[in-house]
Protein backbone atom coordinates (compact mmCIF):
# COMPACT_ATOMS: atom_id res chain seq x y z
CA UNK A 1 0.00 0.00 0.00
CA UNK A 2 2.43 2.73 -1.30
CA UNK A 3 0.41 4.77 -3.16
CA UNK A 4 -1.91 8.23 -1.94
CA UNK A 5 -5.07 6.92 -3.00
CA UNK A 6 -4.79 3.40 -2.04
CA UNK A 7 -4.48 5.75 1.63
CA UNK A 8 -7.30 7.59 0.76
CA UNK A 9 -9.38 4.23 0.34
CA UNK A 10 -8.30 3.22 3.70
CA UNK A 11 -8.79 5.92 5.17
CA UNK A 12 -12.70 6.37 3.96
CA UNK A 13 -13.14 3.04 4.86
CA UNK A 14 -12.28 3.52 8.56
CA UNK A 15 -14.32 6.75 8.71
CA UNK A 16 -17.87 4.43 7.47
CA UNK A 17 -17.15 1.77 10.01
CA UNK A 18 -16.67 4.49 13.16
CA UNK A 19 -19.14 6.38 12.19
CA UNK A 20 -22.10 3.90 11.01
CA UNK A 21 -25.23 4.02 12.88
CA UNK A 22 -25.52 1.64 15.84
CA UNK A 23 -27.55 -1.50 15.14
CA UNK A 24 -31.03 -1.79 16.60
CA UNK A 25 -30.04 -5.19 18.83
CA UNK A 26 -27.77 -2.58 20.80
CA UNK A 27 -30.06 0.01 21.35
CA UNK A 28 -31.33 1.44 25.04
CA UNK A 29 -34.40 2.30 24.20
CA UNK A 30 -37.57 0.73 25.67
CA UNK A 31 -40.90 0.89 23.81
CA UNK A 32 -43.56 2.47 26.19
CA UNK A 33 -46.29 -0.01 27.69
CA UNK A 34 -49.47 0.92 28.24
CA UNK A 35 -51.02 -0.68 31.15
CA UNK A 36 -53.91 -3.93 30.94
CA UNK A 37 -57.09 -3.36 30.80
CA UNK A 38 -58.72 -5.30 33.41
CA UNK A 39 -62.10 -6.50 32.68
CA UNK A 40 -64.15 -8.96 34.88
CA UNK A 41 -63.08 -10.34 38.42
CA UNK A 42 -59.78 -10.37 38.93
CA UNK A 43 -58.40 -13.03 41.27
CA UNK A 44 -54.81 -13.05 42.81
CA UNK A 45 -52.97 -14.89 40.28
CA UNK A 46 -54.08 -13.01 37.02
CA UNK A 47 -53.01 -9.72 39.18
CA UNK A 48 -50.21 -11.13 39.54
CA UNK A 49 -49.48 -11.33 35.65
CA UNK A 50 -50.83 -7.71 35.81
CA UNK A 51 -47.74 -6.51 38.61
CA UNK A 52 -45.20 -9.01 36.50
CA UNK A 53 -45.87 -6.78 33.69
CA UNK A 54 -46.43 -3.21 34.74
CA UNK A 55 -45.61 -2.49 38.29
CA UNK A 56 -43.52 0.54 38.71
CA UNK A 57 -42.08 -1.24 41.71
CA UNK A 58 -40.45 -3.60 39.64
CA UNK A 59 -39.41 -0.88 36.36
CA UNK A 60 -35.81 0.61 38.73
CA UNK A 61 -34.58 -3.02 38.97
CA UNK A 62 -35.71 -4.28 35.30
CA UNK A 63 -34.04 -1.44 34.11
CA UNK A 64 -31.09 -2.15 36.18
CA UNK A 65 -30.65 -5.50 34.33
CA UNK A 66 -31.00 -3.89 31.01
CA UNK A 67 -27.79 -1.56 32.05
CA UNK A 68 -25.89 -4.32 33.22
CA UNK A 69 -26.09 -6.08 30.44
CA UNK A 70 -25.30 -3.31 27.96
CA UNK A 71 -21.93 -3.35 30.58
CA UNK A 72 -21.34 -6.85 29.92
CA UNK A 73 -21.56 -6.25 26.35
CA UNK A 74 -19.08 -3.58 26.36
CA UNK A 75 -16.64 -5.72 27.94
CA UNK A 76 -17.01 -8.33 24.87
CA UNK A 77 -16.31 -6.00 22.40
CA UNK A 78 -13.42 -4.85 24.49
CA UNK A 79 -11.82 -7.78 23.09
CA UNK A 80 -11.07 -6.08 19.86
CA UNK A 81 -8.72 -3.14 21.14
CA UNK A 82 -9.95 0.66 19.94
CA UNK A 83 -7.99 2.28 17.35
CA UNK A 84 -7.19 5.57 16.67
CA UNK A 85 -6.44 7.11 13.88
CA UNK A 86 -4.06 10.57 13.50
CA UNK A 87 -3.36 12.53 11.10
CA UNK A 88 -0.98 15.17 10.15
CA UNK A 89 -0.50 17.56 7.20
CA UNK A 90 2.50 20.02 6.96
CA UNK A 91 2.07 23.08 5.21
CA UNK A 92 5.76 24.43 5.06
CA UNK A 93 8.52 21.50 5.27
CA UNK A 94 12.53 21.52 5.23
CA UNK A 95 14.21 21.99 2.46
CA UNK A 96 16.07 18.89 2.72
CA UNK A 97 12.79 16.74 3.06
CA UNK A 98 13.65 14.59 0.90
CA UNK A 99 10.54 15.11 -1.16
CA UNK A 100 7.95 13.77 1.20
CA UNK A 101 4.89 13.78 1.36
CA UNK A 102 3.66 16.43 3.40
CA UNK A 103 1.23 14.61 5.65
CA UNK A 104 1.36 11.78 8.42
CA UNK A 105 -1.04 9.10 8.37
CA UNK A 106 -1.26 6.74 11.91
CA UNK A 107 -3.27 3.68 12.97
CA UNK A 108 -2.46 3.35 16.73
CA UNK A 109 -4.10 0.44 19.05
CA UNK A 110 -5.13 1.15 22.25
CA UNK A 111 -3.45 0.09 25.27
CA UNK A 112 -4.52 -3.89 25.21
CA UNK A 113 -4.18 -5.99 27.98
CA UNK A 114 -5.98 -8.93 27.19
CA UNK A 115 -5.85 -10.91 30.77
CA UNK A 116 -7.70 -7.87 32.06
CA UNK A 117 -10.31 -7.60 29.40
CA UNK A 118 -10.70 -11.54 29.92
CA UNK A 119 -11.61 -10.88 33.86
CA UNK A 120 -13.28 -7.59 33.47
CA UNK A 121 -15.61 -9.48 31.13
CA UNK A 122 -16.27 -12.28 33.91
CA UNK A 123 -16.73 -9.77 36.25
CA UNK A 124 -19.62 -7.84 35.06
CA UNK A 125 -20.88 -11.20 34.02
CA UNK A 126 -21.44 -11.53 37.52
CA UNK A 127 -22.78 -7.99 38.08
CA UNK A 128 -25.36 -8.79 36.07
CA UNK A 129 -26.48 -11.93 37.66
CA UNK A 130 -26.52 -9.87 40.62
CA UNK A 131 -28.81 -7.26 39.21
CA UNK A 132 -31.10 -10.21 37.94
CA UNK A 133 -31.29 -11.33 41.15
CA UNK A 134 -32.49 -8.37 42.48
CA UNK A 135 -34.84 -8.27 40.26
CA UNK A 136 -35.80 -11.62 41.62
CA UNK A 137 -36.02 -9.98 45.10
CA UNK A 138 -38.32 -6.94 44.41
CA UNK A 139 -40.50 -9.36 43.02
CA UNK A 140 -40.63 -11.76 46.19
CA UNK A 141 -41.45 -8.56 47.57
CA UNK A 142 -44.20 -7.11 45.43
CA UNK A 143 -45.38 -10.62 45.20
CA UNK A 144 -46.12 -10.58 48.88
CA UNK A 145 -47.28 -7.02 49.35
CA UNK A 146 -50.02 -8.28 46.78
CA UNK A 147 -51.04 -10.93 48.79
CA UNK A 148 -51.34 -8.85 51.49
CA UNK A 149 -53.80 -6.22 50.03
CA UNK A 150 -55.86 -9.33 49.10
CA UNK A 151 -55.62 -10.91 52.57
CA UNK A 152 -56.59 -7.15 53.94
CA UNK A 153 -59.40 -6.29 51.07
CA UNK A 154 -60.91 -9.92 51.97
CA UNK A 155 -61.19 -9.12 56.25
CA UNK A 156 -62.03 -5.19 55.41
CA UNK A 157 -65.14 -6.66 53.45
CA UNK A 158 -66.33 -8.99 55.62
CA UNK A 159 -65.45 -6.25 58.63
CA UNK A 160 -67.88 -3.80 57.47
CA UNK A 161 -70.70 -6.44 56.67
CA UNK A 162 -70.15 -6.91 60.40
CA UNK A 163 -70.39 -3.75 61.36
CA UNK A 164 -73.32 -2.63 59.84
CA UNK A 165 -74.81 -5.35 61.21
CA UNK A 166 -73.53 -4.24 64.38
CA UNK A 167 -75.43 -0.64 63.83
CA UNK A 168 -78.53 -1.89 63.21
CA UNK A 169 -78.42 -3.46 66.25
CA UNK A 170 -77.51 -0.74 67.82
CA UNK A 171 -80.32 1.54 66.44
CA UNK A 172 -83.03 -1.32 67.27
CA UNK A 173 -81.72 -0.46 70.99
CA UNK A 174 -81.96 3.20 70.91
CA UNK A 175 -85.61 2.74 69.37
CA UNK A 176 -86.08 0.07 72.46
CA UNK A 177 -85.28 2.36 75.10
CA UNK A 178 -87.32 5.18 73.45
CA UNK A 179 -90.53 3.44 73.60
CA UNK A 180 -89.94 2.55 77.24
CA UNK A 181 -88.91 6.14 78.44
CA UNK A 182 -92.85 7.02 78.39
CA UNK A 183 -93.65 4.11 80.65
CA UNK A 184 -90.79 4.57 83.12
CA UNK A 185 -88.89 1.40 82.01
CA UNK A 186 -85.86 3.26 80.70
CA UNK A 187 -83.72 6.19 81.31
CA UNK A 188 -83.02 9.33 79.40
CA UNK A 189 -79.22 8.29 80.06
CA UNK A 190 -79.92 4.98 79.09
CA UNK A 191 -81.07 6.27 75.65
CA UNK A 192 -78.18 9.00 75.59
CA UNK A 193 -75.64 5.54 75.89
CA UNK A 194 -77.35 3.83 73.07
CA UNK A 195 -77.20 6.68 70.91
CA UNK A 196 -73.57 7.47 71.60
CA UNK A 197 -73.34 3.27 70.84
CA UNK A 198 -74.91 4.06 67.09
CA UNK A 199 -72.50 7.01 67.02
CA UNK A 200 -69.53 5.40 68.19
CA UNK A 201 -70.75 2.49 65.72
CA UNK A 202 -70.93 4.43 62.30
CA UNK A 203 -67.86 6.14 63.20
CA UNK A 204 -65.83 3.03 63.09
CA UNK A 205 -67.40 2.04 60.10
CA UNK A 206 -66.08 5.16 58.52
CA UNK A 207 -62.75 3.95 59.96
CA UNK A 208 -62.62 0.72 58.32
CA UNK A 209 -64.62 2.11 54.61
CA UNK A 210 -61.22 4.48 54.77
CA UNK A 211 -58.48 2.16 55.29
CA UNK A 212 -60.56 -0.02 52.93
CA UNK A 213 -60.00 2.45 50.54
CA UNK A 214 -56.62 3.21 51.34
CA UNK A 215 -55.86 -0.48 50.75
CA UNK A 216 -57.45 -0.37 47.25
CA UNK A 217 -55.45 2.76 45.74
CA UNK A 218 -52.31 1.33 47.27
CA UNK A 219 -53.10 -2.16 44.70
CA UNK A 220 -54.14 0.31 41.83
CA UNK A 221 -50.47 1.88 42.41
CA UNK A 222 -48.80 -1.72 42.79
CA UNK A 223 -50.34 -3.20 40.04
CA UNK A 224 -49.33 -0.11 37.74
CA UNK A 225 -53.12 1.08 36.77
CA UNK A 226 -54.45 4.37 35.81
CA UNK A 227 -55.96 6.50 38.78
CA UNK A 228 -59.35 6.78 37.22
CA UNK A 229 -59.47 2.55 37.16
CA UNK A 230 -60.75 0.88 39.76
CA UNK A 231 -60.20 -2.89 39.32
CA UNK A 232 -63.08 -5.60 40.19
CA UNK A 233 -60.91 -7.89 42.65
CA UNK A 234 -62.08 -11.37 43.13
CA UNK A 235 -62.22 -11.46 46.93
CA UNK A 236 -63.56 -14.96 47.01
CA UNK A 237 -61.35 -17.76 48.94
CA UNK A 238 -58.68 -14.83 48.98
CA UNK A 239 -56.41 -17.26 51.76
CA UNK A 240 -57.29 -20.02 49.43
CA UNK A 241 -55.81 -18.11 46.69
CA UNK A 242 -52.78 -16.47 48.39
CA UNK A 243 -52.04 -19.21 50.49
CA UNK A 244 -52.83 -22.15 47.81
CA UNK A 245 -52.40 -25.16 49.96
CA UNK A 246 -49.14 -23.95 51.81
CA UNK A 247 -48.41 -25.95 54.62
CA UNK A 248 -46.12 -23.83 57.45
CA UNK A 249 -45.52 -27.13 59.59
CA UNK A 250 -43.86 -28.78 55.79
CA UNK A 251 -41.03 -26.26 54.87
CA UNK A 252 -37.63 -26.04 56.77
CA UNK A 253 -35.18 -23.48 57.61
CA UNK A 254 -32.65 -25.51 54.95
CA UNK A 255 -35.10 -25.10 52.07
CA UNK A 256 -35.21 -21.16 52.96
CA UNK A 257 -31.41 -21.13 52.89
CA UNK A 258 -30.96 -22.71 49.84
CA UNK A 259 -33.98 -20.64 48.00
CA UNK A 260 -32.57 -17.14 50.03
CA UNK A 261 -32.41 -14.87 46.86
CA UNK A 262 -30.16 -12.55 48.98
CA UNK A 263 -27.94 -15.58 50.12
CA UNK A 264 -27.69 -16.06 46.41
CA UNK A 265 -26.71 -12.34 45.82
CA UNK A 266 -23.72 -12.58 48.38
CA UNK A 267 -22.33 -15.53 47.12
CA UNK A 268 -22.19 -13.72 43.62
CA UNK A 269 -20.81 -10.98 45.36
CA UNK A 270 -18.07 -13.23 46.99
CA UNK A 271 -17.49 -14.33 43.34
CA UNK A 272 -16.98 -10.79 42.08
CA UNK A 273 -14.56 -9.70 44.36
CA UNK A 274 -12.49 -12.82 44.02
CA UNK A 275 -12.65 -11.53 40.40
CA UNK A 276 -11.23 -7.64 41.04
CA UNK A 277 -8.50 -9.24 42.97
CA UNK A 278 -7.76 -11.21 39.85
CA UNK A 279 -7.83 -7.49 37.76
CA UNK A 280 -5.84 -5.91 40.07
CA UNK A 281 -3.04 -8.68 39.50
CA UNK A 282 -3.49 -8.14 36.20
CA UNK A 283 -2.83 -4.69 36.15
CA UNK A 284 1.16 -5.60 36.96
CA UNK A 285 1.09 -7.07 33.18
CA UNK A 286 2.80 -4.99 30.23
CA UNK A 287 -0.24 -3.92 27.90
CA UNK A 288 0.60 -4.42 24.19
CA UNK A 289 0.88 -1.53 21.61
CA UNK A 290 -0.21 -1.92 17.73
CA UNK A 291 0.55 0.63 15.43
CA UNK A 292 0.60 1.15 11.51
CA UNK A 293 2.07 4.77 10.69
CA UNK A 294 3.20 6.20 7.09
CA UNK A 295 7.07 7.79 7.23
CA UNK A 296 7.80 10.83 8.84
CA UNK A 297 7.83 13.51 6.32
CA UNK A 298 10.43 15.66 8.13
CA UNK A 299 12.44 12.46 8.34
CA UNK A 300 15.30 12.06 5.82
CA UNK A 301 14.43 8.78 4.57
CA UNK A 302 12.92 8.11 0.78
CA UNK A 303 10.46 5.45 1.55
CA UNK A 304 6.73 5.88 1.33
CA UNK A 305 3.94 3.48 2.33
CA UNK A 306 2.38 2.40 5.83
CA UNK A 307 4.60 0.54 8.45
CA UNK A 308 3.39 -2.19 10.83
CA UNK A 309 5.06 -1.42 14.40
CA UNK A 310 4.73 -3.47 17.94
CA UNK A 311 5.62 -2.84 21.72
CA UNK A 312 4.39 -2.90 25.09
CA UNK A 313 4.07 -0.56 27.76
CA UNK A 314 4.79 -1.00 31.88
CA UNK A 315 4.80 1.44 34.37
CA UNK A 316 7.66 1.59 36.08
CA UNK A 317 6.67 4.05 39.22
CA UNK A 318 3.26 4.56 40.43
CA UNK A 319 3.56 5.64 43.74
CA UNK A 320 2.79 1.68 44.68
CA UNK A 321 -0.80 2.22 43.69
CA UNK A 322 -1.22 -1.33 41.70
CA UNK A 323 -0.23 -2.74 44.96
CA UNK A 324 -2.10 -1.10 47.26
CA UNK A 325 -5.12 -1.79 45.69
CA UNK A 326 -4.23 -5.66 45.65
CA UNK A 327 -4.35 -5.03 49.52
CA UNK A 328 -7.05 -3.45 49.21
CA UNK A 329 -8.99 -6.03 47.11
CA UNK A 330 -8.13 -8.67 49.42
CA UNK A 331 -9.63 -6.30 52.42
CA UNK A 332 -12.75 -5.90 50.93
CA UNK A 333 -12.75 -9.98 50.23
CA UNK A 334 -12.38 -10.60 54.11
CA UNK A 335 -15.34 -8.03 54.67
CA UNK A 336 -17.41 -10.09 52.19
CA UNK A 337 -16.80 -13.36 53.81
CA UNK A 338 -17.78 -12.07 56.95
CA UNK A 339 -21.12 -10.29 55.74
CA UNK A 340 -21.90 -13.48 54.52
CA UNK A 341 -21.58 -14.85 58.02
CA UNK A 342 -23.74 -12.11 59.17
CA UNK A 343 -26.34 -12.48 56.39
CA UNK A 344 -27.23 -16.29 56.51
CA UNK A 345 -27.05 -15.64 60.92
CA UNK A 346 -29.92 -13.23 59.83
CA UNK A 347 -31.87 -15.42 57.82
CA UNK A 348 -32.11 -17.92 60.59
CA UNK A 349 -33.28 -15.16 62.78
CA UNK A 350 -35.87 -14.24 60.45
CA UNK A 351 -36.95 -17.84 60.48
CA UNK A 352 -37.40 -18.33 64.17
CA UNK A 353 -39.25 -15.07 64.44
CA UNK A 354 -41.88 -16.16 61.86
CA UNK A 355 -42.31 -19.44 63.45
CA UNK A 356 -42.79 -17.69 66.88
CA UNK A 357 -44.99 -15.61 65.13
CA UNK A 358 -46.88 -18.43 63.28
CA UNK A 359 -47.34 -20.14 66.90
CA UNK A 360 -48.25 -17.53 68.58
CA UNK A 361 -51.06 -16.31 66.07
CA UNK A 362 -52.54 -19.72 65.36
CA UNK A 363 -52.85 -19.48 69.46
CA UNK A 364 -54.50 -16.44 69.01
CA UNK A 365 -56.78 -17.71 66.51
CA UNK A 366 -57.92 -20.83 68.63
CA UNK A 367 -58.44 -18.55 71.55
CA UNK A 368 -60.62 -15.93 69.47
CA UNK A 369 -62.66 -18.99 68.33
CA UNK A 370 -63.20 -20.31 71.76
CA UNK A 371 -64.20 -16.31 72.56
CA UNK A 372 -66.51 -16.29 69.67
CA UNK A 373 -68.32 -19.62 70.40
CA UNK A 374 -68.69 -18.30 73.77
CA UNK A 375 -70.42 -15.14 73.11
CA UNK A 376 -72.46 -17.52 70.76
CA UNK A 377 -73.67 -19.67 72.93
CA UNK A 378 -74.47 -16.44 75.58
CA UNK A 379 -76.60 -15.15 73.04
CA UNK A 380 -78.42 -18.23 72.53
CA UNK A 381 -79.01 -18.26 76.27
CA UNK A 382 -80.17 -14.86 76.24
CA UNK A 383 -82.70 -15.10 73.16
CA UNK A 384 -84.04 -18.45 74.91
CA UNK A 385 -84.52 -16.60 78.87
CA UNK A 386 -86.20 -13.36 76.40
CA UNK A 387 -88.87 -15.82 74.27
CA UNK A 388 -89.64 -16.97 77.88
CA UNK A 389 -89.91 -13.68 79.14
CA UNK A 390 -87.13 -13.80 82.10
CA UNK A 391 -84.88 -11.36 80.07
CA UNK A 392 -86.14 -8.00 77.90
CA UNK A 393 -85.06 -7.07 74.58
CA UNK A 394 -82.23 -4.54 75.49
CA UNK A 395 -80.58 -7.93 76.55
CA UNK A 396 -80.61 -9.78 73.72
CA UNK A 397 -79.51 -6.69 71.67
CA UNK A 398 -76.19 -6.44 74.10
CA UNK A 399 -75.58 -10.14 73.83
CA UNK A 400 -75.80 -9.89 69.88
CA UNK A 401 -73.64 -7.14 69.76
CA UNK A 402 -71.00 -9.02 71.87
CA UNK A 403 -71.66 -11.64 69.80
CA UNK A 404 -70.62 -9.40 66.41
CA UNK A 405 -67.75 -7.92 68.65
CA UNK A 406 -66.47 -11.78 69.05
CA UNK A 407 -66.84 -12.27 65.31
CA UNK A 408 -64.76 -8.71 64.43
CA UNK A 409 -62.32 -9.97 66.68
CA UNK A 410 -62.12 -13.50 65.17
CA UNK A 411 -61.26 -12.00 62.31
CA UNK A 412 -58.87 -9.91 63.11
CA UNK A 413 -56.88 -12.95 64.70
CA UNK A 414 -57.41 -14.79 61.21
CA UNK A 415 -56.05 -12.12 59.62
CA UNK A 416 -53.31 -12.02 61.99
CA UNK A 417 -52.40 -16.00 61.07
CA UNK A 418 -52.77 -15.60 57.87
CA UNK A 419 -50.23 -13.30 57.29
CA UNK A 420 -47.77 -15.47 59.31
CA UNK A 421 -48.65 -18.16 57.45
CA UNK A 422 -47.71 -15.83 54.02
CA UNK A 423 -44.60 -14.45 55.41
CA UNK A 424 -43.41 -18.24 56.57
CA UNK A 425 -43.98 -18.92 52.65
CA UNK A 426 -42.32 -16.04 51.46
CA UNK A 427 -39.65 -16.42 53.35
CA UNK A 428 -39.24 -19.79 52.35
CA UNK A 429 -38.89 -19.24 48.30
CA UNK A 430 -42.12 -21.27 48.32
CA UNK A 431 -44.41 -18.16 46.82
CA UNK A 432 -41.72 -16.82 44.29
CA UNK A 433 -41.05 -20.34 42.74
CA UNK A 434 -44.57 -20.50 41.95
CA UNK A 435 -44.58 -17.19 39.71
CA UNK A 436 -40.79 -16.55 39.12
CA UNK A 437 -37.84 -19.23 37.96
CA UNK A 438 -35.02 -17.61 39.93
CA UNK A 439 -32.28 -19.61 38.56
CA UNK A 440 -32.97 -18.47 35.02
CA UNK A 441 -28.88 -16.77 34.22
CA UNK A 442 -28.46 -17.78 30.46
CA UNK A 443 -31.02 -14.97 29.16
CA UNK A 444 -30.89 -12.02 32.01
CA UNK A 445 -33.72 -9.84 31.53
CA UNK A 446 -37.12 -9.99 32.96
CA UNK A 447 -38.89 -12.27 30.34
CA UNK A 448 -36.36 -14.95 31.14
CA UNK A 449 -37.42 -15.27 35.29
CA UNK A 450 -41.11 -14.73 35.15
CA UNK A 451 -43.23 -18.27 34.42
CA UNK A 452 -46.13 -19.50 35.34
CA UNK A 453 -48.61 -16.51 35.83
CA UNK A 454 -52.49 -16.41 34.61
CA UNK A 455 -52.41 -14.37 31.69
CA UNK A 456 -55.92 -13.88 30.97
Amino acid sequence: MKHPSNLLLMLVFWVGVTFAPASDCFSGETQPRNPLTVSGAMGYSTAVGQLLRYSPFLANTSLEVQVRRLDESDSRFAFVPGVTFRTRYYPQQPSDASGNDPYSLEFAVDSYNPVEVYVTLQARKVVTRIAVLAHVQAISDALQRLAIGYLDLDKMQRLEALQNEWIDLAEQSVLFHQNRIATGGSSLLELRMAEQEVEMGKAELEKVVSARMTVLDGMKHLLGLQPDQMPDLDLQNAKAQVIEGFDPDGVSLQEAKSNSVELKIQKLKLELQKRNVTVAYARFMPNLLFGLSTTDPLGTTTDKGLFFSVGFELPVWDGLKRYHNISRQKTILQQFNAESGMKETDLETKWKNALEKLRDARTQLKLAGSQEELASLLERQSRIAYDSGRENLATVLTQRRRHLDARKNSLAKELEYEKSVLALRTLSGNLLKRYVNPDSYEKADHDSIVQGQDKS
